[in-house]
């Protein structure tokens, strides 16, 4: 198996010319020279990308869910290095925690509880959605 270098698509060692772009063998990595931190993928955007850190994705999932259920939002943001996302899911929390304890705004609970649930499912579909597109476990 070699990696072409113009397109940067994966293809058999039998090939004399990469099916994709058309480029000569002689434009060809070696697999084995990938870095380790990579891994080597078959898609639009080249043939390698950096690989996951899984347990950094199951700590961002965990801090999501778990304070995300006492209204605390955003931590899983901060482990994904989403610091303005996660800034933003926290200043939710702030407010969320101001009104039910001064009533200032008056919000009714019904309502409040509503919210904070909607803003949990919205930081859950967030990280779920950062660690697709990093090239997650999902």
């Amino acid at each position: 198996m070699h990696i072409c270098t113009e397109c940067g698509r994966v293809h058999e060692d039998d090939l004399d010319f990469c099916p994709h772009c058309g480029s000569t063998k002689g434009g060809t990595v070696d697999p084995a020279l990938i870095p380790p931190q990579f891994r080597i993928v078959n898609g639009p955007r080249g043939a390698y990308v950096a690989k996951v850190d899984v347990k950094r994705i199951y700590i961002a999932l965990a801090l999501a869910l778990i304070p995300g259920v006492l209204d605390i939002f955003g931590l899983g943001h901060f482990v994904l290095k989403k610091y303005l996302s996660g800034l933003a899911f926290l200043s939710c929390t702030i407010l969320a925690y101001y009104e039910r304890f001064t009533g200032y705004f008056g919000v009714d609970e019904t309502i409040m509880f509503v919210a904070t649930l909607a803003v949990l499912i919205l930081q859950m579909w967030d990280v779920f959605r950062i660690i697709k597109r990093e090239g997650g476990v999902f």
